[in-house]
């Protein structure tokens, strides 16, 4: 019975057409649930790959801006450092140059003094005896051909009030020293009288002219004592002068240092001048209108920014290329001013080594994402 029923309902069924909508619903159904699924999981797939590479993008952004702050901290720190111990030089050597002046002044003093006694001596003994005035003149004559500080530098000879012996400027000779004072009005006799009347030996500073010149500067002389002839024997050097020599030897020992991979330091003074660098040719020439490849004059630039700054950071282009190797010349230097020379100090590290491990990061994460993808 129920056999015969299902007979007569697929019978309307076929009759109808209904039967075949029925399964081809069926087939629809089935094949939305089947590749429904598939693209479901292509799409999940996709968003997340998607999400992954974001991910990794970002990440990237952070590894460069890490490896960026990482680079140009250690770099500026380096440079920093190395500028600073230049001028902590440089300051120590000035701060000393007065010290090492009378020093120098006073071991002169003491050989030509001890020159002087043993003349004396020599001649005034039971074997030898000669005219004080003539000994005087023996004396005179072997300190006049004496000179230090390569022949600029003399000695001389004062009494109280007296010039006994100045070989420099022979005139002076005999005249008083009352005559003498200094653009401030300073009467150096004073120290000289004071030294004799208390039988010692004195330093004193004061303003004098150098030869051919118009303009005073300031000078540091010693005088001793010189018992036989009440007098005191001494010599002089200029302030200037002797920090040129100072200027020299700093500027020898700082041309000679390297550091990270053979950096430098660079100083010019207030002119533009070049009186350090890595290249031998650059010194002693002026470059003040060099320009950039930007066509921006950077050693004024420089020059403009340590004079209102004094010291800090400076990025530029610089017109100097360390090695071939270098595809840019972009530079970040510290410099600073040491004001009393006026020179400018820097040094500096090219921003080449950080680019090239910025594009390198970069090519590993194009390689991963390629992976991921492929």
């Amino acid at each position: 019975m129920i056999f015969l029923r299902y007979n007569i309902i697929n019978y309307i069924l076929k009759k109808t057409g209904l039967n075949v909508k029925i399964i081809e619903t069926e087939k629809n159904i089935l094949n939305i649930i089947k590749y429904g699924a598939i693209v479901g999981i292509l799409t999940i797939s996709l968003i997340l790959t998607y999400m992954f590479i974001q991910q990794k993008n970002e990440d990237l952004k952070k590894d460069i801006e890490s490896i960026k702050n990482t680079y140009l901290e250690e770099n500026k720190r380096v440079v920093q450092n190395e500028v600073l111990r230049v001028y902590d030089y440089i300051q120590f050597n000035v701060e000393n140059s007065e010290k090492e002046l009378k020093k120098l002044l006073k071991e002169k003093v003491y050989e030509v003094h001890n020159l002087a006694t043993n003349i004396y001596d020599e001649n005034n003994n039971d074997k030898h005896h000669h005219e004080k005035d003539e000994i005087f003149a023996y004396i005179k004559t072997a300190i006049s051909g004496i000179s230090h500080n390569k022949d600029k530098k003399y000695f001389f000879i004062y009494s109280s009030n007296e010039i006994k012996l100045m070989p420099h400027i022979q005139e002076f000779e005999g005249k008083k020293m009352s005559e003498f004072e200094d653009i401030t009005g300073y009467k150096f006799s004073q120290k000289i009288i004071e030294t004799i009347d208390n039988k010692t030996e004195s330093y004193d500073r004061y303003y004098w002219f150098k030869p051919n010149q118009n303009t005073p500067s300031e000078k540091i002389s010693f005088y001793k004592y010189f018992k036989p002839y009440d007098v005191v024997i001494g010599t002089g050097q200029y302030i200037d002068e002797f920090e040129e020599n100072i200027k020299k030897e700093v500027l020898e020992w700082i041309r000679k240092i390297r550091f990270s991979n053979g950096n430098y330091i660079f100083i010019f003074d207030k002119e533009g001048n070049t009186l350090s660098h890595k290249d031998e040719e650059y010194i002693g020439t002026n470059r003040l209108n060099i320009k950039n490849n930007r066509g921006k004059y950077l050693v004024k630039e420089l020059l403009d920014f340590t004079r209102e700054n004094k010291e800090g950071f400076y990025n530029y282009e610089s017109t100097y290329k360390l090695d071939d190797t270098l595809n840019t010349t972009e530079k970040i230097s510290y410099l600073k001013l040491f004001d009393k020379w006026g020179w400018t100090i820097g040094t500096g590290f090219y921003l080449d080594s950080l680019n090239s491990k910025i594009i390198k990061k970069e090519e590993e994460l194009r390689q991963s994402n390629n992976n991921i993808i492929n």
